[in-house]
């Protein structure tokens, strides 16, 4: 029974090491925001490439990986000026993985989109950034990645605080309400049985 217990446990380890092991991350962000002016500013979304690995650009062939891209969910205070720019030009090679001539980075980028203010109250943004990376053998699958940014002294309109406090209600839980029984996801499914009709 021990011996049992024991190659249980090695298996276990085995599994959680293999799952670790696949859950690779060479592309880490971070964003951030400033002000260049009393009017205008930058959004700056700094990605982190791991060596020997590289972050596909932003503009790519039909056929070949994801390109890097930002998409918003909010634009409160502000207006997008002009594209995305990064801060360092990408390289441009013929990818061995797809067979196409593309384009990437290989080291730090910081990708860079100016903004102007709308009002006085200052700004928040929020939205996804969508990319994929690759080495000389494999890739990561195409990405998303959320940021939500948001000045000192963001002041929210009147609409804006009656829906966030409409969220917040509707995901408090009412006092003395049962919770759900997360015991049962563990139970086995029961299929029931044709009877052939």
């Amino acid at each position: 029974m021990t011996r049992k217990i024991l190659i249980l446990c090695a298996w276990m380890i085995l599994c959680a090491a293999a799952v670790s092991a696949q859950m690779v991350t060479p592309v880490k962000w971070s964003v951030d925001s400033r002000m260049t002016s009393d009017t205008d500013g930058e959004i700056l979304f700094s990605a982190s490439i791991e060596e020997g690995w590289h972050l596909y650009g932003l503009s790519l062939p039909d056929g070949g990986p994801k390109p890097t891209s930002v998409t918003y969910d909010r634009l409160d205070g502000v207006e997008l000026v002009g594209e995305l720019t990064p801060s360092v030009a990408p390289i441009e090679k013929v990818d061995m993985v797809f067979h196409l001539k593309l384009n990437w980075w290989e080291g730090d980028v910081t990708l860079v989109q100016k903004f102007r203010l709308t009002g006085d109250k200052g700004y928040a943004l929020a939205g996804t950034i969508t990319y994929q990376g690759c080495n000389d053998g494999s890739c990561i699958p195409p990405t998303r990645e959320p940021f939500d940014v948001t000045s000192q002294g963001y002041v929210a309109d009147a609409a804006e605080e009656v829906a966030a406090e409409k969220q917040a209600a509707s995901v408090t839980p009412v006092a003395g309400a049962s919770q759900a029984d997360d015991s049962k996801w563990w139970e086995p499914l029961v299929f029931p049985v044709s009877d052939g009709t």
